[in-house]
């Protein structure tokens, strides 16, 4: 049986002091652009090239550092996955609530 090679990915949260801000919070949540980090020295649409040049080909993107929720930001994001040859694995959401007794369509809505 042939050996499957190690596919490797990187998540933005490991370079959250490169990055440096945190956007995008959900209800009740962190401060969008909060400089949480400090002010970072690369922005996440250069993330993709950026991992490449290591060798890794996919990336995990943790849901504060999606700058933007339009089609536009998302857009110029899958071009720079494209152009650098990465794939998004996951898109890692770890903020809000869907089972809040209350708010939960708000934070349903907010996770779409």
């Amino acid at each position: 049986m042939p050996v499957r090679p190690i596919v490797i990915a990187v998540s933005s949260w490991s370079l959250h002091r490169t990055i440096g801000q945190a956007v995008g919070a959900a209800p009740g949540g962190t401060d969008p652009g909060k400089p949480a980090w400090g002010p970072g020295t690369l922005s996440v649409l250069d993330l993709p090239a950026a991992v490449a040049r290591h060798g890794i080909r996919r990336l995990q993107l943790c849901h504060f550092h999606v700058a933007r929720r339009d089609k536009a930001w998302f857009g110029e994001f899958r071009a720079a996955l494209a152009d650098a040859g990465v794939t998004l694995q996951t898109l890692l959401i770890d903020e809000g609530d869907i089972s809040h007794p209350v708010d939960h369509r708000e934070h349903v809505a907010w996770t779409a």
